[in-house]
């Protein structure tokens, strides 16, 4: 199991700092029926939102628009999902449009942040391997990044250093990447025609601890500004407590009973799984 913590903290050592930008960017749609709605305050234009459904990550590209009778046709290429802007209704700029080839269906769990970074695409190809190709959309983006300066994923599952993805050349800036086998992968060059590779530059202010415990103790956080991924999964916010310095125990499975002056108490079961 990889336990993978992203926590937002203002500063590296300081917890609660209002300033970082972190507050109030999350946002869970457990429900979305047919219609896939967003909060347009919260991403208030393209390429600024990171979407996972049902843990998956997905990767946002800006369409191209034609101009056809009656009607504007957007058009992707590489991405997972889009948004529309420009001569759009209300309804239209509101809403999440996914891709050709990504399901999204009545019922799945869409998880959207607010993102300020850049973000880079590769896809494999019968000619070219995954890794570079990636590589040359990361140069496009950002040229004085080192390889632990972003968060990569394969097909939507975050992948890390030796467990998914790594540096098969180079160093500094000009590390070339690899997801073959040599790195914990599963690309080969049989199969890399099936795989989309796609990676955001870290956010600013954050601690991440990635590793084989499944909780972290002593860092400091913006309360409810944490993320957490379970072997490169997006799980949603419930799946996991924020808990303050002091508290040692949690029994799980008892009843929690809270009075309130003369108010009949109120029973509540906890259960925790993982």
């Amino acid at each position: 199991m990889i336990y993978d913590y992203i926590l937002s903290t203002g500063a590296s050592t300081i917890s609660g700092c209002i300033n970082s930008g972190y507050i109030d960017v999350k946002a869970v749609s457990p429900n979305f029926q047919n219609n896939f709605y967003y909060d347009r305050v919260l991403i208030p234009e393209e390429k600024r939102m990171q979407l996972s459904s049902n843990g998956q990550t997905l990767f946002e590209e800006v369409p191209a628009e034609t101009a056809g009778p009656n009607e504007i046709v957007y058009q992707t290429f590489s991405g997972d999902f889009f948004l529309k802007t420009g001569v759009s209704n209300d309804l239209d700029k509101s809403t999440i449009f996914p891709s050709s080839g990504t399901n999204l269906e009545a019922g799945y769990t869409l998880k959207y942040q607010k993102y300020t970074g850049k973000s880079a695409i590769g896809l494999g190809t019968v000619a070219g391997d995954l890794g570079p190709v990636l590589n040359s959309g990361i140069s496009g983006i950002e040229q004085n990044l080192n390889f632990e300066d972003y968060e990569y994923f394969l097909n939507g599952q975050k992948v890390y250093s030796g467990e998914g993805c790594g540096i098969s050349a180079g160093v500094g800036t000009q590390f070339v990447l690899t997801f073959n086998n040599s790195q914990g992968g599963v690309v080969t060059s049989e199969n890399k025609e099936k795989f989309k590779a796609f990676a955001f530059i870290k956010e600013r202010n954050i601690n991440q601890v990635t590793g084989v415990e499944p909780d972290v103790h002593g860092s400091g956080f913006i309360e409810g500004q944490t993320r957490f991924y379970l072997n490169g999964l997006d799980e949603l916010d419930t799946s996991y407590l924020e808990l303050y310095t002091g508290v040692t125990i949690i029994k799980t499975g008892e009843q929690a009973i809270v009075t309130n002056f003369g108010v009949n108490p109120t029973g509540i079961d906890l259960s925790l799984w993982a």
